[in-house]
């Protein structure tokens, strides 16, 4: 199934539409409740995964507009950014980033899991 979302310059166009739809993306792969990935102090595994998947997701494929030097660039959204979203510290967003770089270059289950979410995202098209 895939989500419909804008991609500006090839990335999501960060915003409450887009983590939504990350969210729920991510909640439907590792077989969770989106609201348990957003509103959920829960440190089970699944919606950990989900969480951190949707957190990484976010930060690689996201961009929020930021204005310096009186014009209007893109940049990757802050982890403080995300924490407040996921109710967690940019500590623990960059930790769960980090949790899943590292399962994509070990697990090739997680690749698969990454490679499906950007395709129900509409990042990579199916040839």
């Amino acid at each position: 199934m895939k989500t419909k979302v804008e991609l500006v310059e090839g990335k999501l166009d960060f915003g409450p539409v887009v983590v939504n739809a990350v969210v729920a993306v991510a909640s439907r792969l590792m077989d969770v409740k989106p609201d348990a990935v957003i509103k959920s102090r829960s440190r089970k595994e699944p919606v950990a995964n989900a969480r951190a998947l949707s957190q990484f997701l976010l930060r690689e494929h996201s961009t929020i507009k930021k204005r310096s030097h009186g014009r209007d660039i893109r940049v990757e959204p802050p982890y403080a950014t995300l924490g407040r979203i996921f109710g967690r510290d940019h500590g623990s967003v960059m930790n769960g980033c980090r949790k899943i770089g590292d399962f994509l270059y070990i697990d090739p289950r997680w690749r698969d899991r990454y490679q499906e979410a950007k395709r129900q995202l509409g990042l990579i098209t199916d040839h």
